[in-house]
């Protein structure tokens, strides 16, 4: 079975822990199994592991994974202090969160 290869390269980046914390997940197993294929995310937990992505992306061009991790965990104040993986996990599902995101990954460069 073959996984899914963003997240793969988002649990690479941030680790199994961040990655399920995001997708609203309690278990990094089911993180693991996304990454091996034999489970699946909803639609809705892609999209928003996807903007994770792509903020992850723009952070590693620059920045290692440790610091890339801290980034999504601390306060931003682009995003009303609060830290990115929270806002990922929490705000509605809208264009304006993937604009939001993008621009304090942007912002940080």
């Amino acid at each position: 079975m073959n996984g899914d290869p963003m997240i793969i390269e988002l649990r690479d980046i941030l680790g199994a822990k961040l990655v399920t914390y995001m997708a609203s997940e309690t278990r990094t197993s089911t993180i693991s199994e996304w990454c091996d294929g034999s489970a699946y995310p909803t639609e809705t937990v892609r999209l928003r592991l996807h903007i994770a992505h792509c903020a992850a992306k723009i952070m590693t061009r620059r920045d290692s994974k440790t610091t890339t991790q801290t980034w999504f965990q601390g306060m931003n104040p682009i995003l009303g202090d609060e830290a990115p993986a929270r806002a990922i996990r929490e705000w509605p599902l809208t264009p304006r969160l993937g604009h939001e995101i993008i621009q304090a990954a942007r912002e940080t460069l």
